[in-house]
């Protein structure tokens, strides 16, 4: 019998991401470990794992580029009017569930 299993799925908008903005990458990994703060009760850290960091994966991928789906022609748009970045929204694959992973990701 196949065991059933839940995959999380998340959309994130952001105005900027270096990967794809800087880099021109379409989908990626972030592997980053965590840790409760040391200082703050409530608060996580990056910690490497020597030092008790514990592993936490993100798979992402770029879902939607906004600046690039919006029309240049845009109604009272001018040559000389600047544009606004809109930004992309970014799809999130947890693969660890550490707690508060994809914020601080």
């Amino acid at each position: 019998r196949e065991r059933e299993s839940i995959k999380k799925v998340y959309l994130a908008h952001v105005r900027h991401w270096p990967p794809y903005h800087e880099h021109r990458q379409t989908e990626g990994n972030i592997d980053i470990p965590l840790a409760p703060s040391r200082t703050e009760r409530i608060k996580w850290e990056v910690l490497p794992v020597a030092e008790g960091g514990k592993e936490c994966k993100t798979f992402w991928k770029v879902y939607e580029d906004m600046d690039k789906s919006s029309s240049s022609n845009e109604e009272g748009a001018t040559e000389n009017t600047p544009t606004v970045a809109k930004g992309i929204t970014l799809e999130l694959h947890p693969i660890t569930g550490r707690t508060h992973q994809l914020r601080l990701h």
